[in-house]
């Protein structure tokens, strides 16, 4: 699985371990089919990752977007 190095305002880091789509849909879909609760982050454009809801805190510690409408 792929993992992103973030780094907050802090200075702290953290390594996140994402799954990356290129396309919002597929994000939404694979989030929908999920037996885990899952966010769906904007990453480096134009990425999506598809992330634990631990790792979607601190992306947004970070500064990235939780996308609107996360299935849950």
């Amino acid at each position: 699985m792929p993992m992103v190095e973030l780094k907050n305002s802090g200075g702290n880091t953290r390594w996140i371990t994402v799954f990356p789509f290129r396309s919002l849909e597929a994000a939404r879909s694979y989030v929908k089919k999920s037996s885990v609760p899952l966010k769906i982050v904007k990453g480096d454009a134009p990425v999506y990752w598809v992330c634990s809801l631990e790792d979607a805190e601190w992306a947004a510690v970070c500064g990235y977007e939780t996308v609107e409408g996360n299935l849950e």
